[in-house]
C-alpha cells in the first residue's frame, strides 16, 4: 500500500505478478478509483458549503450575531435567537437541492416563522404560522416537492406534500429539500426574504447542490463528509467461542466454609469518621491517637454487646482444626457417541456427517436433539483434574434473589419488600435485612398469608414464593457450585496443571540461546501439559459419569468420602432413553459441542444491491 503526504492510501501494488496478492492489489486500486470518482462527482455538485467544523469562513453571509456553540451533532453549530439573526446565501445559480442539520425548538414566538425562503422559487418557503405555541400543519412550499428527514422520505405516496409538522422538534434533524425546478438567486435561512419573521433554532451544516441527490448520497451528506478517506486498519477478528466446563453443586458438611476471613462479621471494614473536620495532615501527624480512638470505639462496642454470644474481636478458641476447602480434585468417565465418531480403530477420524447422522435440529428448537438409534461407544475415556473452589455461586444467587424481591412493579407499583415493610411497620428496612434467618422467616410467613387460597401446585408455581423459599434454603444450607476446571482441555488431550517456566540456568553457554528462543516462543502458554495417551474428543458428545470427588482445605485436610453415587441430574442433563448407558451409576447427558475454540462466519448478501 502506498500513501500520500497525508498518510492516505492511494495505490496498492504486489511484487509477484499473477499472484493472489497482485489480484487483490488490482481490485483495491479499482475500488479506490471508483470511490474517488464518486466523491469527486458529489463534490463538484456543491454550490455552497457552510460547515462550521471545517474552519470555513462564514463572513458576509451571516446577519446579526448568532452564537457559536460546540454541541452540534457533528461538532460546532450556530444558535439563532429568532429576533436578529439569520443567514443570507447570495449569488447562487442552478440550485436544485438544499440540505442542513437543524434543531428547532417547539416553543416559538407567535406569528409566521421561516426556516427557509427562496424568493426566485415559486412557493419556495419552509414556514409555519405559530399560534399559542402550536405548529400548524401548513404544507412546505410547493416549490420543494421532495423532503427527506433523517434519511427517510416524507410523503411517499403520490400527491403527498411534506408539512411543517413532518420536521421533528427539540432535537437535531438532518433535512434534505429537493426543488421542482432549478432556480438562481438568494436563499434566506432562519427568516423570510425581507429579513423578518425569524425562527429560533440551531444550524450545524448547510449545503446547496446543483442536482438531485440519490438516497446513498443523502446518507453521505448526513455523515457530514464530502470525501471519504479509505485506509487499511487492523481490527479484531470475530470471536472464537468455547463451551463452558460442566458444573457440579456440592451440598453438605464438606461444603461448609470456615468463619475465618471476615465471614463471622467481626472483621468488617471499619471507617474513621472525621466528624470534627480535622485537616488530613493533622490526622496523619497524630496517627497514633487517630487509630487508638477507633480501636477504643470498637472495644467499647464489643464490651457493650452480649459477651456470652459474641466472640472477642481479637481472639477465639479452636476446639477443632478449622475446615476451609480451597481445592476440588475430580475424575470422570466419558462415553462418546459411537456412530461416525473418531474412535473407530480403522479410521480414527470423524465422518463429515457425524452431527447430522446422530442429531436433529427441530423447528424452533434452541439445541440439537438425539436421533433414535444413536448408541454410545464402549471405550471408556477417563479424565481428571483439579480446580479452586469458591463460595461465589451461592452468594451471587442470593444477591440475584434479593434484587428480585426489591425490584419495582412486582406487586403492583411496589416491590415485594416495599409491600412487606408497608404492612409490617414494626420492622426496620436495612441493606442486610434478608440475610438474617429470623427476617427471611418473617417475610415467608407474611407472604404465605397472601396465597392461602391457592392450591399446592399454584403455590409451587408462584415465582415470589419460590424465590423466598430458595433464599431461605440458601441461608440454612452449606453448598457451593464449581466447574470441573480442565474438563474441556482433557478432551483435547491436555491436562490443566501448573508448570515451571522454561529456563536452563546451568546449561552450556552455546545452548542458552536455543533455550531463550524456546522460552520466547512458548511465552505464557504453560497452563496445560500434553497427555498423548488420552483419546482425542474435539466434539463433546455422549454421556459422563463422576467417578471420584475429593476436597482439600488450606491446612492440607482431605475429605475423600464424597459419594458421587448420590448425584442428582437436572432434567435437561438427563441422558436420552435410547443411549442405554451402563447401569449402577448416574450419568449426565453431554449435548454436542465443539470443544476446540471455533467460530461461525455468516456472509449475507443484500439482494437490493443486485436489484439496483
Amino acid at each position: 500500500m502506498h500513501r500520500d503526504s497525508n498518510k492516505k492510501v492511494v495505490t496498492a501494488t504486489a511484487s509477484a505478478q499473477n499472484s493472489k496478492a497482485s489480484q487483490l492489489a488490482a481490485e483495491a486500486n479499482n475500488i479506490m478509483k471508483n470511490f474517488h470518482n464518486y466523491n469527486q462527482q458529489l463534490k463538484n455538485s456543491i454550490i455552497k458549503d457552510i460547515t462550521l467544523d471545517n474552519g470555513s469562513d462564514n463572513s458576509g453571509i451571516l446577519r446579526g450575531s448568532p452564537t457559536e456553540e460546540s454541541k452540534g451533532p457533528l461538532g460546532k453549530c450556530l444558535s439563532f435567537d429568532g429576533k436578529n439573526d439569520y443567514i443570507q446565501l447570495s449569488g447562487l445559480s442552478n440550485v436544485k437541492a438544499v440540505s442542513m442539520w437543524v434543531n428547532i425548538p417547539s416553543q416559538q414566538e407567535s406569528g409566521d416563522r421561516y426556516l427557509l425562503d427562496a424568493p426566485n422559487l415559486s412557493k419556495g418557503q419552509v414556514a409555519a404560522n405559530i399560534r399559542d405555541i402550536d405548529n400548524q400543519a401548513s404544507n412546505v412550499g410547493d416549490g420543494w416537492h421532495v423532503m427527506y428527514v433523517d434519511g427517510e422520505k416524507v410523503g411517499k405516496r403520490v400527491g403527498d406534500l411534506p408539512t411543517w409538522q413532518d420536521i421533528p422538534k427539540n432535537r437535531w434533524v438532518h433535512l434534505y429539500l429537493e426543488a421542482k425546478t432549478a432556480f438562481s438567486g438568494d436563499i434566506y435561512i432562519m427568516s423570510d426574504r425581507y429579513g423578518e419573521n425569524k425562527l429560533k433554532a440551531k444550524i450545524a451544516v448547510v449545503r446547496v447542490y446543483n442536482r438531485d441527490l440519490t438516497e446513498e448520497e443523502i446518507d453521505r451528506d448526513r455523515s457530514n463528509t464530502i470525501e471519504l478517506n479509505y485506509m487499511l486498519k487492523r481490527v479484531p477478528s470475530p470471536r472464537y467461542w468455547q463451551p463452558n466446563d460442566p458444573v457440579i453443586l456440592i451440598e453438605g458438611k464438606g461444603a461448609k466454609f470456615t468463619e475465618r476471613h471476615g465471614s463471622d462479621g467481626l472483621l468488617e471494614c471499619q471507617l474513621y469518621e472525621n466528624s470534627e473536620n480535622i485537616p488530613l495532615p493533622d490526622l496523619i501527624a497524630n496517627y497514633e491517637n487517630t487509630i487508638g480512638t477507633k480501636i477504643n470505639e470498637l472495644e467499647n462496642k464489643n464490651t457493650a454487646s452480649n459477651s456470652a454470644t459474641l466472640s472477642n474481636i481479637a481472639f477465639s478458641t479452636w476446639t477443632t482444626q478449622p475446615w476451609h476447602p480451597f481445592l476440588m480434585e475430580w475424575e470422570v468417565e466419558v462415553l462418546p457417541v459411537q456412530q461416525h465418531g473418531n474412535l473407530d480403530p480403522d479410521k480414527r477420524a470423524y465422518d463429515p456427517n457425524f452431527i447430522v447422522s446422530n442429531y436433529d435440529l427441530k423447528e424452533n428448537a434452541s439445541d440439537l436433539s438425539v436421533k433414535s438409534g444413536t448408541g454410545l461407544t464402549k471405550a471408556a475415556n477417563v479424565y481428571s483434574g483439579s480446580t479452586i473452589v469458591t463460595p461465589h455461586a451461592s452468594i451471587k444467587l442470593k444477591k440475584v434473589i434479593e434484587a428480585y424481591l426489591n425490584e419495582k412493579n412486582v406487586l403492583g407499583d411496589k416491590s415485594v419488600m416495599e409491600q412487606y415493610f408497608d404492612e409490617n411497620t414494626a420492622e426496620t428496612a436495612s441493606d442486610n435485612y434478608l440475610s438474617q434467618d429470623k427476617n427471611i422467616e418473617k417475610v415467608k410467613t407474611w407472604y404465605e398469608k397472601t396465597i392461602n387460597s391457592k392450591t399446592a401446585e399454584q403455590k409451587a408455581e408462584d415465582a415470589i414464593y419460590t424465590a423466598i423459599r430458595a433464599y431461605q434454603r440458601l441461608q440454612n444450607s452449606n453448598s457451593f457450585a464449581q466447574a470441573l476446571g480442565g474438563f474441556n482441555p482433557g478432551l483435547l488431550m491436555h491436562k490443566q496443571t501448573m508448570q515451571l517456566g522454561i529456563n536452563d540456568p546451568i546449561g552450556f553457554e552455546d545452548y542458552k540461546p536455543f533455550t531463550e528462543q524456546v522460552r520466547f516462543a512458548v511465552g505464557d502458554r504453560r497452563r496445560v501439559a500434553p497427555v498423548p495417551l488420552n483419546d482425542f474428543n474435539p466434539i463433546r458428545s455422549g454421556v459422563m459419569s463422576i467417578l471420584r470427588l475429593r476436597l482439600m482445605d488450606t491446612f492440607g485436610q482431605v475429605k475423600a468420602d464424597l459419594n458421587p453415587g448420590q448425584l442428582i441430574v437436572t432434567e435437561k442433563m438427563t441422558p436420552p432413553s435410547g443411549y442405554n448407558p451402563p447401569a449402577g451409576r448416574d450419568w449426565v447427558y453431554l449435548p454436542p459441542r465443539l470443544v476446540q475454540p471455533s467460530r461461525l462466519n455468516l456472509y449475507i448478501n443484500n439482494f437490493l444491491c443486485y436489484a439496483k
